[in-house]
């Protein structure tokens, strides 16, 4: 993330390197200390979509935390929490997540993933504290969580960095939009036992937001259209910078541009900060084209603001390169039966260009072993209009007294592409 927002406590951050244990010396299996927040480089975290490779690259992930032994980043974008993480090798991740910011030992909202090397593999485990119970807190496994979740970890001069982008799975437990929550990422030795439900742990405070500032004059009040705005490849997006403010301010001028993976495939320009209307108000708007090539995923464009003074400010802004088309899926929970059932389900197939030419398509599903698709298994659709949609119906016959989280696979061909979908059914 940019410089200015964090200053100089993030270049340390932006250094993924940690501590290489010296030859011939085992690494230090790492120990937790629950009983101190971790300070955090920013508490608010943008919608940012990385890139997993094993590789920590510039701006495309957003410093969390720095100790002499690991050190951490924390993103989300809805219905998904991205992770990551430099250990020295022979250590996890452990990942906990207040999701409703009301205490670790409190409700049945607090998720815990543990991220490590299995069998010469990264392996995701996720499990959900239950702390309602009179009898005591235990541990309910997360298999849905589990199976959403994509790892991958690369080893280099003594250290492992884990990249991770959980989903949700099915849960219903990572938010959709701007929301509080609390966090803390900690290194953990791979021999470590699980830990017990009853343990405390001290979390901080996050917000998942769209946008955040710092160091702007403290009588200038900011606002952005159009976050959480998208387009899609060979389209374009327009983000706009509100400003309410005195002209003895001074402001001077505003550069603009997209950061880390969506840099080079956006616009970036610098215009003199334009003059307050009578009622004090100003505005500046981002417009760029995205590339055909531009890597899909929640991206930040940067506004920089410099007064007469030199000084600057920044403001950063989440929006969407999306895929051309995509499958949605409403998914609600189902209670399970001792006998079989069947179950009526909706998909939604989404435009997202604005391209009024007529989208067709097919679509196949596939469910899980024991599962059975009655009708609607094998579709066709036709979209007619920029940014349509349709909506698709299918019958599934569900096993007696099955539970758990189920994957059901979508593929879809359309414009000589194949793209494949997952939607996760929760069976209580």
């Amino acid at each position: 993330m940019p410089l200015p927002l964090i200053l100089s406590a993030l270049m340390a951050l932006q250094d993924p390197q940690t501590a290489t244990p010296p030859a011939n010396q085992a690494p230090a299996l790492l120990k937790p200390d629950f009983q101190a927040a971790p300070p955090v480089a920013e508490p608010v975290r943008l919608a940012l979509t990385p890139k997993l490779d094993g590789v920590i690259a510039t701006e495309e992930w957003d410093p969390f935390t720095s100790t002499p032994t690991a050190k951490t980043y924390l993103q989300w974008e809805p219905n998904s929490v991205s992770v990551a993480g430099t250990v020295p090798d022979g250590n996890d991740l452990l990942i906990s997540l207040d999701t409703k910011a009301n205490g670790w030992l409190v409700g049945k909202d607090n998720v815990e993933v543990r991220i490590g090397m299995r069998g010469g593999a990264p392996v995701a485990t996720a499990r959900l504290l239950d702390a309602t119970r009179i009898d005591g807190p235990r541990w309910i496994d997360l298999p849905g969580v589990a199976l959403a979740t994509n790892v991958v970890a690369k080893s280099e001069g003594g250290n492992t960095t884990y990249e991770v982008m959980i989903g949700d799975g099915g849960s219903g437990l990572f938010p959709d939009k701007e929301a509080k929550l609390a966090a803390r990422i900690d290194g953990i030795g791979n021999d470590a036992a699980p830990i017990e439900p009853f343990i405390p742990r001290v979390l901080a405070p996050i917000n998942f937001a769209m946008s955040r500032a710092a160091a702007l004059p403290n009588s200038l009040r900011w606002d952005v259209d159009g976050q959480g705005g998208y387009a899609v490849p060979g389209e374009g997006v327009k983000v706009r910078f509100k400003f309410v403010g005195d002209p003895k301010l001074a402001l001077q001028r505003f550069a603009f541009r997209s950061e880390g993976l969506a840099r080079t495939a956006t616009s970036d320009g610098s215009v003199p900060f334009p003059p307050f209307d009578g009622k004090g108000r100003c505005f500046v708007d981002y417009t760029t084209n995205i590339s055909k090539d531009a890597e899909p995923g929640y991206r930040i464009v940067q506004g920089t603001l410099t007064g007469a003074d030199g000084l600057s400010g920044v403001i950063e802004a989440s929006y969407r390169i999306a895929v051309p088309i995509e499958i949605t899926t409403p998914f609600d929970i189902v209670r399970s039966k001792p006998t079989p059932q069947t179950l009526r389900l909706v998909y939604y197939v989404q435009s997202n260009s604005y391209d009024s030419r007529r989208l067709d398509g097919h679509v196949r599903i596939k469910v899980p072993q024991g599962f059975r698709v009655l009708e609607g298994d094998d579709r066709d659709f036709s979209i007619y209009g920029s940014r349509g949609k349709v909506r698709r119906i299918f019958d599934v016959e569900v096993p007696s007294s099955a539970t758990g989280v189920f994957p059901i696979s979508f593929q879809m061909e359309s414009r000589g592409k194949t793209m494949n979908y997952t939607g996760y059914l929760r069976i209580e």
